[in-house]
C-alpha cells in the first residue's frame, strides 16, 4: 500500500497547522471593526455553540462576550478557553502549554528520574483542554435539551494540567509527597 498517497508534498502549509486545522471551515472576522462584530453578532443568531479562546475581557471589549450573545441567542452554549481562567489572580496571563505545563506540575513528574524536568513532547494541555471543551460542551448541549436554557463554560488550560494528574496531584495533596519524575 502506497502510503505516501496520504500525504501532501505540494503545500507551504505547516504540519502544525494542518493537523490542527483538518476538516475545518473557517472564515476570518476582524472584531476589532464594527462590521465584523456586527457579523458575529448575525451568526450568533444561527450557532447552537461558540468557542473562543481570547485573553480575558477581550471580547466584553467588542461586546461579544456571554451576556451580550446571551441578549442575542438565550439557548446557545459558550465556551471561553483561557490559560488560567475568567476569575482569580492570574486570568490576565496569557496562557502558553509550554508555561502550564511546568506551572501545573507535569513537567516535575516527566523525564529521567535523575535529570531536569522536561516538557511532554506534544502540547498536551492544549489537547486535554480541548477534550475537555469538547465534553463539556456536550454536557452543557445536553442540559439545555432538559432545562431549554443556554450554558456559559469557562476552561483553562492550567486546570485541566491540574486535572490530568489524576492521582499524582493527589498523593501530594493529602500526604504532601511530592512525586519524583516518572
Amino acid at each position: 500500500f502506497p502510503y505516501t498517497t496520504l500525504f501532501r508534498s505540494d503545500t507551504t502549509d505547516a504540519a502544525y497547522y494542518m493537523g490542527t486545522n483538518r476538516n475545518k471551515r473557517s472564515i476570518t472576522v476582524d472584531i476589532a471593526q464594527a462590521d465584523g462584530q456586527a457579523l458575529i453578532r448575525e451568526l450568533v443568531k444561527h450557532c447552537q455553540v461558540f468557542v473562543e479562546n481570547f485573553k480575558v475581557g477581550d471580547m466584553a471589549r467588542y461586546g461579544l462576550d456571554y451576556a451580550s450573545m446571551r441578549a442575542i441567542h438565550p439557548k446557545q452554549v459558550y465556551c471561553s478557553v483561557t490559560g488560567f481562567g475568567q476569575t482569580g489572580p492570574y486570568r490576565e496571563r496569557a496562557g502558553y502549554d509550554y508555561a502550564v505545563q511546568g506551572m501545573g506540575g507535569l513537567m516535575s513528574i516527566t523525564g529521567p528520574a535523575d535529570g531536569e524536568p522536561h516538557k511532554v513532547g506534544v502540547a498536551v494541555t492544549d489537547l486535554f483542554t480541548g477534550l475537555y471543551a469538547s465534553n463539556a460542551i456536550c454536557a452543557a448541549l445536553l442540559a439545555r435539551e432538559r432545562s431549554g436554557e443556554g450554558q456559559a463554560i469557562d476552561l483553562a488550560l492550567f486546570d485541566c494540567a491540574l486535572a490530568m494528574l489524576a492521582n499524582i496531584n493527589m498523593n501530594w495533596l493529602v500526604g504532601g509527597e511530592v512525586p519524583p519524575r516518572l
